[in-house]
C-alpha cells in the first residue's frame, strides 16, 4: 500500500473536496517510478507501470513486437516478466514525470520508420 499527501481544496459550502488539477497523475507516476527504481518485477508492478504511462496492452505489445497474450501472462504472473521490456517502462514513467515523450516516441518510431531527411553538420 502506498500513501501520499496530494493538495486539494473544500468547498465551504458543500464540503466536496477536489484534488489539484493533476495531482492524482503525479501520484500514480511517482508510485510507478518507486516500484521501477526498487527493481519490481511482478507481473502486478509491470501492469502498474504500463497503466501509469497510458498504454493499453495491445499497443505495448506491438511496440514489443510481441504477442498481446504474452503481456497479459507477464501481468498475471505465468511466465516471468521481460527484464528490457520493464526497463523501457521505468523509462517512460521517468519521462513523464519530466513532461517527456523520449521513450515511448523511440518506441512509436520503431513500428513506423519515416524516411531520413535532411543534413547533419559536425563541426565548423
Amino acid at each position: 500500500m502506498f500513501e501520499g499527501h496530494l493538495a486539494a481544496t473544500e468547498c465551504t459550502g458543500c464540503g466536496l473536496v477536489q484534488g489539484e488539477h493533476g495531482a492524482d497523475r503525479r501520484f500514480t507516476l511517482e508510485v510507478a517510478r518507486l516500484l521501477a527504481d526498487t527493481g519490481q518485477s511482478s507481473g502486478e508492478a509491470f501492469r502498474f507501470l504500463r497503466k501509469a504511462v497510458g498504454l493499453r496492452a495491445t499497443e505495448l505489445a506491438g511496440f514489443l513486437n510481441l504477442a498481446p497474450e504474452t503481456i497479459s501472462r507477464w501481468e498475471t504472473n505465468k511466465r516471468a516478466v521481460d527484464r528490457a521490456a520493464l526497463a523501457l517502462l521505468g523509462n517512460a514513467v521517468r519521462d513523464a514525470l519530466e513532461g517527456r515523450t523520449t521513450t515511448l516516441d523511440g518506441l512509436r518510431a520503431l513500428t513506423a520508420p519515416r524516411a531520413l531527411s535532411g543534413r547533419i553538420l559536425v563541426g565548423d
